[in-house]
């Protein structure tokens, strides 16, 4: 009986069939089949994999202000002229008056808008009233600050008699931070002070006869008592930014709102101006 051998080299498969040699007689035919097999065609290449989602892009400090709604937004960025821009949709423009330096070392980490610094009795910024400036009893005014000494008591804002002030107090009377019916009386007052040599976020807001608050550097620092329920008027005064005594004091980037910004949207601020990670 024949017997039959298979070799397989790689995908060629030889197939041979033949007699035992010697066993058979001398006219038997030997046959040798030969198979080969063709290799199985590749699979297609798989599709390129999507490119991975650009990073989220953190808003900046400017963004998110503007994204408050601000009836008015001052950064004392300019480094010549008199203008003083205003960069919200409100475009209420002021007037720089008496000495400054400009461009000083803003207080917004990354951000290279400058400050300014005034340095004489008079100087300051004066903005024209406007109907989009009256905040009235509920309102934010929001401030970044650099005070150069703490010998005397310096004024942030002031919006006329019975309108809205904001005042920073000496350090004989500890550097507090005081919301005042102008020329009328104190409605609140930090518990804190506010030192020199750094900037500070200052923060005062008013929510009717509910509430009225200071924040400095994203905290809550009012102080028992007050007179919440003291209205604050409308005038028709232009709106004074600046010491107003001569006391070497550097502003950034102040922002009034018609509304009082909660406690959360205070603290955001904040830390988007000084790049602080929520904890």
């Amino acid at each position: 009986m024949p017997h039959t051998m298979r070799f397989t080299c790689g995908r060629a498969r030889l197939v041979v069939a033949l007699a035992t040699l010697g066993l058979l007689a001398p006219a038997t035919a030997h046959a040798l089949q030969v198979t080969t097999v063709l290799p199985e065609a590749p699979p297609p290449p798989a599709p390129p994999l999507p490119p991975p989602p650009p990073a989220p892009v953190a808003p900046t400090y400017e963004q998110i202000v503007l994204a408050d709604g601000p009836a008015g937004y001052w950064r004392f960025g300019e480094k010549t002229g008199r203008t003083l821009i205003d960069a919200s949709p409100g475009d209420n423009d002021g007037t720089y008056v008496g000495r400054s330096v400009r461009g000083a070392l803003g207080a917004i980490v990354g951000d290279p808008n400058t400050a300014v610094s005034f340095n004489s009795v008079r100087a300051g910024a004066r903005i024209p009233d406007d109907k989009t400036l009256d905040v009235g009893d509920s309102f934010t005014a929001e401030y970044w600050i650099k005070r150069s000494s703490s010998k005397k008591s310096i004024q942030l804002m002031n919006k006329g008699r019975n309108g809205l002030q904001i005042v920073v107090l000496s350090k004989g009377s500890g550097r507090r931070v005081l919301l005042r019916k102008a020329s009328v009386q104190d409605i609140a007052r930090s518990r804190t002070g506010v030192g020199g040599g750094k900037y500070s976020h200052i923060v005062a807001t008013k929510n009717g006869s509910k509430s009225a608050k200071i924040y400095i550097n994203g905290v809550n620092v009012t102080d028992r008592g007050g007179r919440r329920k003291l209205k604050i008027q409308n005038t028709r005064s232009p709106l004074y930014l600046g010491p107003g005594n001569g006391t070497l004091t550097r502003f950034d980037d102040f922002a009034l709102y018609d509304r009082a910004l909660t406690a959360a949207e205070v603290l955001e601020h904040y830390r988007a101006g000084r790049r602080v990670m929520p904890s």
